[in-house]
């Protein structure tokens, strides 16, 4: 129900809105963060309670919304097999929206970078995962302003040599970037 540039705020010592209205507060503001959103559908979720975007009508949005009115969080696992790359034929994921939002994320970083107060990184998270393997999720960080102009998500490849071999091509690009493991 945030943004960016809201978790930025929040990482700086700002106050931010808790789901249930509270108001939530860091008790010492931190020194650097990365927002690191899952990138695969990055932005679709949102995209789908948006009655401006081609998917606002997909049956897919309007079963997560019926959900969401009704609090049921059970009727997200039927994103599942979309997230997991198992649709063919996916008319449900719009390139657009995650592009869009991925260049709002590297924005945000940006926009709250305040040199020798504050350092943001450029990133998201990318987690391969399917029946041979658990989650393992990677935190990839790109240095300074340079990043790749889409993700590498599960839906390209749920092989983590993949995800290195496309690192590999963006450092060849001028990209300097690295991927933390934050699970075993």
């Amino acid at each position: 129900r945030t943004d960016p540039n809201d978790a930025y705020a929040f990482a700086k010592g700002g106050v931010i809105k808790h789901a249930t209205g509270r108001d939530l507060q860091l008790s010492t503001p931190l020194d650097f963060e990365a927002v690191t959103d899952h990138a695969t559908y990055l932005g679709m979720l949102p995209a789908m309670f948006d009655d401006t975007t081609g998917v606002y009508n997909h049956p897919m949005a309007k079963s997560i919304r019926e959900a969401f009115r009704n609090r049921d969080r059970s009727a997200f696992s039927a994103m599942l097999p979309y997230i997991g790359g198992q649709v063919e034929n996916d008319d449900l994921l719009d390139k657009a929206v995650v592009g869009n939002t991925w260049n709002k994320v590297a924005q945000a970083a940006e926009a709250n970078y305040e040199p020798g107060k504050f350092t943001t990184f450029i990133g998201y998270e990318y987690t391969s995962s399917g029946p041979e393997m658990e989650n393992l999720h990677r935190n990839v960080i790109f240095a300074g302003s340079g990043h790749a102009d889409m993700p590498f998500t599960r839906l390209d490849s749920t092989n983590p040599e993949d995800l290195w071999d496309w690192m590999d091509a963006q450092r060849a690009a001028g990209n300097e970037v690295l991927a933390i493991p934050h699970n075993s």
